[in-house]
């Protein structure tokens, strides 16, 4: 009999997001206490790196679908009808 549900597989080119990442197999079994720290660690080290990291992706970071921003093309940026306060 098939199973009707399979683990999700990723194609070859297909990435995965660090958020959104299983645990490597040869970790699965590790103490929890040692998951904890390994996550407290990570927390720091994010903090230091960089604050609010919001729109700047390095070059070689991809932005994943869930956590995209509108597309530059679609940014309201320069709009005139927002700019009516510059005028006296």
């Amino acid at each position: 009999m098939t199973r009707t549900h399979r683990h999700k597989r990723r194609t070859h080119h297909e990435r995965w997001h660090p958020h959104e990442r299983r645990t490597h197999r040869s970790e699965r079994r590790t103490r929890r206490s040692e998951r904890r720290t390994r996550r407290a660690e990570r927390r720091t080290r994010r903090s230091e790196r960089r604050t609010h990291r919001a729109e700047r992706r390095t070059h070689h970071e991809r932005w994943h679908p869930h956590e995209r921003r509108t597309h530059r093309s679609e940014r309201r940026t320069h709009r005139p009808e927002r700019r009516t306060h510059h005028q006296p």
